[in-house]
Formats: C-alpha cells, sequence, structure tokens
C-alpha cells in the first residue's frame, strides 16, 4: 500500500507541478505580498482571503470564481504557489502513510478523489475495482454519494486509513477515513 501511495502522490505533484510551472501570467506592479492581484477586493474581501475561505470549506455553494479574482486565481494555479501547495499536502499524506501499521489482511485502503488529475497519468481502466467510476447519482449531490460508498467500504470490512480529495465533498460527512488530506482548488465547488 505505502508503494501504492507514494505513486499516486508523486503522479498527482508531477502531473500538477509540470502543467503549471511554465504559464505564469504577468503581474502589475510590485512583489507578490504588494501586486495588483493580490489587492483585488470582491465585495470589499480581498481575493486572497476569498480562496482561504473556500479552501477552509467556510465559503460554500459558490458557482465561479468571482471576476474580480479570475487574474489572482489564474496566477495561483499557474504560477508556483500551486504546486507548492499540492507539494505540502501530498508530503504531509505520505509522511503519515510511512508511519501506518498495516493489518496484512488486504483490508486497509487509502481513498483517492481519481480526477482529472490523477487520471491523466495512470492508466484507469486498469484498476480491477474502482469504487468512484462516477461522481454522483442521479438526484444525490456528490458528497451524499461518495459519503455512501465509502460507507460500503467500511461496511464490507475495509478500514479506511486514509483519504485525498480537492472538494470536501471527497473527504467530509460519512466514514472519512483515519485522516483525510485536502488538496487546494479554487476552481471549482461540489456538493
Amino acid at each position: 500500500m505505502e508503494a501504492a501511495l507514494f505513486f499516486l502522490l508523486a503522479t498527482t505533484l508531477a502531473a500538477t507541478s509540470h502543467a503549471y510551472q511554465s504559464h505564469l501570467l504577468p503581474h502589475s506592479g510590485g512583489g507578490a505580498a504588494t501586486s495588483a492581484s493580490h489587492r483585488r477586493h470582491h465585495n470589499k474581501i480581498s481575493c486572497s482571503s476569498w480562496r482561504l475561505a473556500i479552501e477552509t470549506n467556510n465559503t460554500v455553494g459558490w458557482d465561479i470564481v468571482p471576476g474580480e479574482c479570475a487574474e489572482y486565481v489564474a496566477n495561483y494555479m499557474l504560477g508556483p504557489q500551486y504546486p507548492e501547495d499540492c507539494f505540502t499536502v501530498t508530503s504531509t499524506a505520505l509522511a503519515y502513510a510511512k508511519n501506518l501499521t498495516l493489518a496484512g489482511d488486504g483490508k486497509d485502503i487509502w481513498v483517492f478523489d481519481l480526477d482529472e488529475t490523477a487520471l491523466s497519468e495512470l492508466d484507469y481502466y486498469s484498476l480491477p475495482d474502482v469504487a468512484f467510476g462516477q461522481t454522483s447519482e442521479h438526484g444525490t449531490s456528490s458528497l451524499t454519494y461518495k459519503s455512501k460508498k465509502r460507507t460500503e467500504l467500511v461496511e464490507a470490512g475495509y478500514r479506511i486509513l486514509g483519504n485525498m480529495g480537492d472538494q470536501w465533498s471527497d473527504i467530509s460527512s460519512s466514514n472519512p477515513g483515519n485522516r483525510a488530506f485536502k488538496l487546494p482548488n479554487p476552481m471549482y465547488y461540489v456538493n
């Protein structure tokens, strides 16, 4: 499990850092702390504070990035900070995984949100058992669907030791696991 976890974490990090390092949008004025994109406000809240609020799940149910924050979010996603933030989360998850004691019965599992980032680097269809082959069922939210699938795993005798995703619906509600890791995603919100 540790080798598979390391591979998935490394693949996710490699995919995000390779895709974003060379596409930094130009900043207007000053250094990073005083740039115009950091000072832009939406409803009297700075864009960096807006991003913090959505990443910490204090602001929920938003549909799109506010127009005033589009440049800020683009600079975050395409610049060096997004891969650094992903690296911090995945490094923490890997350190946690390395210290786990597995039962050895094949029932210790790690749940990943397999989205466009991971799937672009893995042969998705070669995986023998993909529990979350879809993100929701008709008439249910992503949160409800993913919680139901995790509950099914636990009821089947699996122990969710870790869980990683870029949406709060990936890692919250029923049976999120012993430890959950939230990757940054200011691009969209899924409930």
